[in-house]
């Protein structure tokens, strides 16, 4: 078979149902060759890492310039886990700010109320946040880890384990 890359390459077809083998044939002649197609995503995926850097940066820079601006405290924690802190916060907090006051109901006064709480959280990484109210968003859900059936018990905490043995 030739491929679009004007390569030759011998393809088996035969686990290919019978009445499908033709069209995945045209599919495939399509297409570049395995060889092809692996240099061109191994060369997009160097240019791709650089995009992703660069767009890093960007947020980066616009997260530390917001936080500058409306007094933010520095994030303590790993440093892995840094930079994804600073950017998730400042992505957070203006999606907020546009669904509460933009688009919503809130005021001033409601927003720097958040804006408060949000200086409160001083940390990123496992266990960091500190302080962080309950309002306006509330906490999630704990997980249901048992089945609607008395008899199939999904849940692995050995007091619902013993409660389904007894019911």
């Amino acid at each position: 078979m030739e491929h679009a890359c004007s390569h030759r390459v011998d393809h088996d077809l035969s686990n290919r149902p019978a009445d499908k083998r033709a069209g995945f044939a045209r599919w495939l002649a399509s297409k570049d060759c395995t060889d092809c197609w692996k240099a061109a995503r191994d060369a997009d995926s160097a240019s791709k890492e650089k995009w992703l850097a660069e767009k890093r940066a960007e947020e980066l820079e616009a997260a530390a310039t917001w936080a500058k601006q409306f007094d933010m405290p520095q994030l303590e924690g790993p440093a892995k886990a840094l930079d994804w802190g600073e950017r998730s916060r400042h992505q957070l907090m203006m999606a907020a700010h546009t669904a509460l006051v933009v688009e919503g109901s809130w005021d001033a006064a409601d927003w720097a109320e958040l804006e408060e709480k949000a200086r409160s959280i001083s940390g990123v990484g496992r266990g960091r946040v500190t302080g962080v109210s309950t309002s306006p968003f509330p906490s999630a859900a704990r997980p249901n880890r048992t089945c609607e059936s008395p008899r199939i018990r999904l849940s692995t905490s050995p007091a619902s384990a013993d409660a389904g043995l007894r019911s």
